[in-house]
This record gives C-alpha cells, sequence and structure tokens, in this order.
C-alpha cells in the first residue's frame, strides 16, 4: 500500500512537472502571438496609410487627367504630343492601381501567414517596403511626366499658360 502512494505521488509530481512546463510554452506562446499581433497591426496601418495616399494620388492624377483633356481641346495642333503624355499618365495610373491591389494582396497573406508563422513576418514588412519605394518612384515619374506637359503646353501658348492659375 506504501508502494502504491509513494508511486502515485511520483507520477503526480511528474504530471505537474510536465503540467507547469506545458503551461510555461503555452504563455510564451501567447505572448509571442500578441507580439505578432502588435507588429500586424503596426504593418496594417502602414498600408492603410499607403491606400490613402495611393487614393489621393488617385485623385490627383484624375484631376490632371481632366485638365489635360481641356488643353487639348483648346490646342489642336498638339493634340498627338498631350495624347502620348495622357497614355503615360494612364500606365502609371494602372501601375499605381496594380500596386494598390499588391498591396491589399500583401496585406491579406501577412495576416493568414502572421498568425501561423511568426517568422515570416519580415518578409511581408521588406515587400510593403519595396512597394513603397516603387510607389516613390512613380510618383517621381508623374511629377516629371506632370512637369514635362506643363512645359509643352506652355511652350504651345508661348510661355502663357505659364501665367494662368493652376487648379
Amino acid at each position: 500500500m506504501q508502494s502504491e502512494i509513494k508511486a502515485l505521488k511520483e507520477k503526480l509530481k511528474l504530471n505537474d512537472e510536465l503540467l507547469i512546463r506545458e503551461q510555461e510554452k503555452m504563455t510564451a506562446r501567447s505572448k509571442a502571438h500578441i507580439g505578432v499581433l502588435a507588429e500586424l497591426a503596426v504593418q496594417s496601418n502602414k498600408v492603410k496609410a499607403l491606400e490613402e495616399k495611393l487614393k489621393q494620388n488617385d485623385e490627383l492624377l484624375m484631376r490632371e487627367k481632366e485638365k489635360m483633356t481641356a488643353h487639348s481641346k483648346a490646342h489642336n495642333g498638339k493634340l498627338a504630343e498631350l495624347a502620348v503624355q495622357s497614355n503615360k499618365v494612364k500606365a502609371l495610373e494602372e501601375k499605381l492601381k496594380q500596386n494598390d491591389e499588391l498591396l491589399m494582396r500583401e496585406k491579406e497573406k501577412m495576416t493568414a501567414h502572421s498568425k501561423a508563422h511568426n517568422g515570416k513576418l519580415a518578409v511581408q514588412s521588406n515587400k510593403v517596403k519595396a512597394l513603397e519605394v516603387d510607389n516613390v518612384a512613380l510618383k517621381e515619374k508623374v511629377a516629371l511626366l506632370k512637369r514635362d506637359l506643363s512645359r509643352a503646353c506652355g511652350d504651345r501658348d508661348g510661355g502663357k499658360a505659364s501665367s494662368q492659375p493652376k487648379d
């Protein structure tokens, strides 16, 4: 009877130790998961900010497109040159749209993968940063195209377009 009690006490002690180890593992996993969720929230906020910037850029590009259309109607002699510029802007708009869609897909991937794979978060973050760099480059291209378009319109108007107030 004593040996059975001793064996049961030993088994209870081993079970308690195992339970403590499992609780420690579970606590560590929970902390890691909370850390991943926090980082996901940060990255999600960054993506939302980028989406808002892209939306603003799209609106700006649309306003610029409307201006280009008005100028092309007023100056039929430069219609071919304006059409080329318009096509470039459209291509950039499509690229911005594709980048926006890619950002959304990357956000969805980050959400799904972060729950299961903590290590993949850095890779997803790098993709977002690369897209941010691409978008900055695209914005610079749009600015150059706008400048070239403004110069083309200014050349056509004999310098009059540069004295008109911009909307």
